[in-house]
């Protein structure tokens, strides 16, 4: 019996298709405004692996018109209200953050001249991500504060 490669390859896609979808269609964990109002941020991810706190952000552009995004890495942080402490994104040996897209040390794309915001076209969205050190163990909840978006408050913690 012959197989034809797109009877082969159909269901391979068709798959591939459906958990891009399902992981593009996940809830965000919480959304806030940006302080422009074109702009929504969706917290999509927290978590911690080997004392290291990821956090990831997904920045939907709601309005009429291309918005971007730039902003100072070291404006990011995360506050651990029951310890009091406030935690800033982590640099490499290098002193680089360990954070995307990151140019001349803001989120931004560099284009060789300069950083620049990063587009995000009408309807479109663009992630962002960032790592810190992870709370003690006991902490159960965080408020993480970006400098263009309202705080996100009271975000949970599983471990």
């Amino acid at each position: 019996m012959h197989t034809s490669a797109t009877q082969v390859l159909r269901p391979i896609f068709f798959t591939l298709f459906l958990l891009a979808s399902l992981a593009a269609s996940a809830e965000p964990l919480q959304t806030q405004l940006g302080m422009q109002g074109d702009i929504e941020v969706d917290l999509v991810r927290v978590t911690i692996n080997e004392a290291v706190l990821t956090t990831i952000f997904a920045y939907r552009n709601i309005g009429s018109e291309e918005a971007g995004i730039k902003y100072k890495v070291d404006s990011v942080y995360y506050l651990d209200k029951s310890e009091g402490k406030k935690y800033q994104v982590l640099a490499d040996s290098q002193g680089q953050w360990i954070a995307a897209p990151v140019a001349r040390g803001s989120i931004a794309v560099e284009t060789g001249m300069g950083a620049y915001p990063v587009p995000i076209p009408v309807g479109g969205k663009k992630m962002v991500w960032f790592k810190f050190p992870a709370p003690p163990s006991t902490s159960t909840e965080i408020d993480v504060v970006l400098p263009d978006a309202l705080p996100f408050e009271k975000v949970v913690l599983n471990r």
